[in-house]
């Protein structure tokens, strides 16, 4: 697939923002932020 990743799925992001929360608030929210606001439009 060209655009298919690392193949996680949502647990996967999931279980990563809540890890990268745990270690600095702010760089969870931006991690979800990006994926959430800016890949997803992108890869559809």
């Amino acid at each position: 697939k060209k655009y298919g990743g690392q193949g996680g799925d949502n647990q996967a992001y999931v279980m990563l923002v809540e890890e990268l929360s745990k270690a600095c608030g702010t760089t969870g929210v931006i991690v979800s932020a990006h994926t959430s606001l800016c890949c997803a439009p992108i890869y559809e």
